[in-house]
């Protein structure tokens, strides 16, 4: 992974760590997060990108038809400012108890 960065193969940015992540998730999730915390990129919502990455992904494994239509449907981002942040709210209150 460092490798990669400083060979310039990996884009220093969200999009290059997440193309990166797909064969190694937890040295990405590292490295991500000491770039977040030196400024060199914006913090994001990592479990709703990590959520909408794994959806885009697992709706394509589904046949053609109306099944992959319906999960499509269903995408992240859909929802926002719905019962999704109230979930997500109610989550992180309880992790930090």
């Amino acid at each position: 992974m460092t490798h990669g960065l400083l060979a310039g193969e990996v884009e220093i940015s969200h999009r290059g760590l997440d193309e990166a992540a797909i064969g190694a998730s937890r040295p990405v999730a590292f490295v991500r997060a000491a770039l977040v915390d030196c400024g060199v990129l914006e913090p994001r919502a990592e479990h709703s990108e990590r959520f909408a990455a794994w959806h885009a992904r697992t709706v394509l494994e589904i046949p053609e038809g109306p099944d992959r239509a319906h999960v499509r449907a269903m995408r992240p981002g859909r929802w926002r400012g719905s019962w999704v942040k109230a979930a997500i709210a109610a989550m992180r209150s309880a992790t930090h108890r």
